[in-house]
């Protein structure tokens, strides 16, 4: 009995200093970060934002806290796409909820079948709905799409 105790204890033992006395090669202190390493910025506002022009299907007013607007747009087309999110948007649309302050024209002025250009921030949220929904925080603007 006294050889299964101490053979047990020393096994264990065993296990405990071999686990204690590993170093994991991929872990550092904050003394050894390298200097060296860059960061990529954004040079410009603009950049990493997306651009998409879309066709007006519909326009709700959504009662909440906040006045909503909520636009279905459909055929929508791609002038800066650096996620390649647009191709989401191209078989069903996509929905925009936004507040009054993101559309930068008067509410009233928005037609069904008008041309709308609309900005959405570098990684923005979306819902995986059919067709997809972008919440207010992830739309910088909404404007009526200029004719070229």
């Amino acid at each position: 009995m006294r050889a299964i105790f101490s053979s047990i204890y020393v096994v264990g033992l065993f296990f405990i200093l071999a686990g204690c006395g590993s170093a994991d090669s991929n872990t550092g202190s904050l003394d050894s970060i390298d200097a060296g390493q860059t960061i990529k910025t954004s040079s410009t506002k603009t950049e990493g934002q997306s651009i998409f022009v879309g066709t007006i299907e519909s326009i709700t007013q959504v009662e909440a806290e906040e006045e909503t607007i909520q636009l279905k747009l459909v055929d929508v087309m791609a002038k800066e796409d650096p996620a390649n999110m647009g191709t989401s948007f191209s078989n069903d649309g996509v929905i925009l909820n936004a507040t009054a302050e993101k559309i930068s024209v008067d509410i009233d002025e928005l037609k069904i079948g008008d041309k709308v250009q609309f900005t959405l921030v570098e990684m923005p949220i979306m819902t995986m709905s059919i067709p997809p929904q972008v919440p207010g925080d992830s739309i910088i603007d909404i404007s009526l799409n200029k004719k070229v």
